[in-house]
């Protein structure tokens, strides 16, 4: 597994002041291993991934 993602995310300086989260999901590449740099989140699939990350963004549906 490589860390470059999360990694990418924990360091960034975002010119905007906006804070990135890393994520990693326990699918794909993940075999298991303690990653080097610790994610903001570990999702078991994708789905949990992007349900923590819509809950994050405090994100609501619009009804028209």
């Amino acid at each position: 597994m490589t860390d470059s993602d999360i990694r990418g995310a924990n360091t960034f300086n975002s010119p905007f002041g906006t804070e990135w989260q890393s994520v990693l999901v326990r699918t794909g590449v993940y075999q298991g291993e303690e990653p080097s740099w610790k994610p903001k989140f570990i999702a078991n699939d994708v789905y949990d991934a992007v349900e923590w990350a819509l809950k994050q963004s405090q994100w609501k549906e619009s009804i028209h």
